[in-house]
């Protein structure tokens, strides 16, 4: 499928095309650079969403007014149009999620568009990205997702954005409806961002990771492995089996368990801000939707490793992704 960045697009995030820095970093983890209730429409203009099997429309087929959001998720690609639709329990990357989460939240209408991991740079540059980060060498990253807001102007160009908690930002200013950075707290979002990549995501990396693979299409299976063994430096049959499992969950349980008692103090609900959802709960969310979609082979009698957490700490975990099922309809 392919795209007309004149008309409008809004994308996406999704994993690291290769080796590549967190968000905001300059180093890189595999997974870390940086995949929805109502869709009511949060101005009075058409909203013309494309379906993914029909043919790219000419210009003149949309109202001259038209508005809506194109997304950019891994798995499928207008490079190699053949690449099947993911099924709903592929759609996996957290970082992707955690744009999902925001437009569907705040019901934002927007379209998908579907890049395999080999796609994702050749992709982007073409429709004018910016890289997500340079390296000190000078080595630019194009990661998933990013968004493209078309102009409310006729002919004017699309507003580009990248790197998730930049585009939770921009999207919160421009349609302020159900804010999920609620004014003077955007340094303490920032914070929370940092602390579930400094500890959340170094033990996910390990339990998640080698087994994503097998939930990819060809080409970007084979691209995620190699990639990752080289960040790995060994290969993902050997990361966190034996007795480095157990401890990797038991790390990730005592860090969650901290952040439960941080919630406890709030008195009463499972947010970080007690009964009123924040951008720091999507961040979550996506951490534990990436736990629910990705299988595991190496935990006997789980399927996945949702299902070891689902029952820490009194279900929280269990409440905050079951609430925020109804923000992940895929469009």
């Amino acid at each position: 499928m392919t795209v007309d960045v004149r008309q409008s697009i809004s994308g996406e995030w999704h994993d690291i095309p290769e080796p590549e820095p967190q968000e905001g970093e300059q180093a890189a983890s595999p997974e870390a650079a940086d995949e929805d209730p109502q869709t009511t429409p949060i101005t009075n203009r058409t909203v013309n969403v494309i379906p993914d099997d029909s043919p790219e429309p000419s210009e003149s087929q949309q109202p001259s007014d038209a508005r809506s959001i194109y997304s950019f998720k891994s798995a499928r690609s207008h490079l190699t149009p053949n690449l099947p639709r993911p099924t709903a329990e592929k759609r996996r990357s957290p970082n992707v999620w955690k744009t999902r989460f925001v437009l569907n939240y705040k019901q934002i209408p927007y379209k998908t568009v579907w890049v395999s991991y080999p796609d994702i740079e050749p992709t982007l540059k073409s429709l004018g990205f910016d890289p997500s980060t340079v390296t000190r060498t000078g080595r630019e990253w194009f990661t998933l997702p990013v968004i493209s807001d078309p102009s409310p102007e006729p002919g004017g160009e699309p507003t580009l954005v990248v790197d998730s908690q930049v585009i939770a930002e921009y999207l919160d200013s421009k349609y302020p409806q159900r804010p999920l950075l609620p004014e003077g707290t955007k340094a303490l979002q920032a914070m929370f961002l940092k602390w579930t990549q400094t500890n959340l995501l170094v033990h996910l990396l390990q339990l998640v990771v080698p087994q994503v693979p097998a939930i990819l299409d060809d080409p970007g299976a084979e691209y995620f492995t190699r990639t990752r063994e080289q960040q790995f430096g060994k290969k993902l049959t050997d990361i966190c089996v034996g007795e480095e499992r157990p401890r990797s969950l038991a790390a990730l349980e005592k860090e969650l368990a901290t952040l439960d008692g941080y919630i406890s103090r709030n008195g009463g609900g499972d947010f970080l801000m007690g009964t009123t959802p924040s951008y720091g709960d999507i961040l979550l969310c996506a951490f534990l939707m990436w736990m629910k979609r990705v299988p595991t082979t190496r935990d006997p009698g789980f399927d996945t490793i949702f299902d070891i957490v689902r029952g820490w700490h009194g279900g929280r975990w269990e409440r905050l992704q079951t609430w925020s099922e109804q923000f992940a309809e895929q469009k």
